[in-house]
């Protein structure tokens, strides 16, 4: 976890959390989420990278 400034309100900071999971070596998935006013985790973004041989 990292805190930072909100992207619903620049004013305020927030925490931010990344995760990554590895499925495989060759299979990885990233998520980046930010701590909502609610107190809930929202997802802002997701990836995933697949190596091909």
């Amino acid at each position: 976890e990292a805190e930072g400034p909100s992207p619903m309100n620049p004013e305020k900071t927030t925490k931010f959390h990344d995760v990554t999971e590895f499925k495989s070596d060759d299979h990885r998935l990233f998520t980046s989420s930010v701590l909502g006013e609610d107190g809930k985790w929202v997802v802002m973004a997701r990836g995933e990278a697949k190596r091909t041989k």
